[in-house]
C-alpha cells in the first residue's frame, strides 16, 4: 500500500509475516539469528529484500532474497521460489521470484 503526504513524498507500508517463536538459545536469549540485510526500493513499486549471515559479500551465493510488489498488496515472493541461502544479492533483477 502507498500513500503520499502533504510533501508528495511517498510512503510505502508493507508488513512481512513472522514465523512461531522457536526454543530459547542456550544462552537463553532465545536463539534469534542475526543477519545482515539489504533493501532496494529503485524498481518502485518492487521491493528487493535480502539477508545473509553478516560479513557476507554480495556477489557470493550466500543471501536468501525474496520481492514485494506493494502496488498489488504484501505478498512476499522468494527467489526461485524458496526461501534458502543460496542466491547472490548482486544478481536480485535476474532472479525469478515465485
Amino acid at each position: 500500500m502507498s500513500s503520499f503526504g502533504l510533501d508528495g513524498e511517498a510512503t510505502v507500508i508493507y508488513s512481512i509475516e513472522v514465523g512461531p517463536q522457536g526454543p530459547p538459545g542456550e544462552d537463553g536469549t532465545g536463539g534469534e539469528e542475526v543477519y545482515a540485510s539489504r533493501l532496494d526500493k529503485s524498481a518502485d513499486p518492487v521491493l528487493y529484500a535480502g539477508e545473509a549471515e553478516p560479513g557476507s559479500l554480495e556477489n557470493a551465493a550466500v543471501w536468501r532474497i525474496w520481492t514485494v510488489d506493494v502496488s498489488v498488496g504484501s505478498v512476499k515472493k522468494w527467489a526461485n521460489g524458496e526461501a534458502t541461502f543460496v542466491n547472490k544479492w548482486t544478481e536480485r533483477l535476474s532472479l525469478e521470484y515465485s
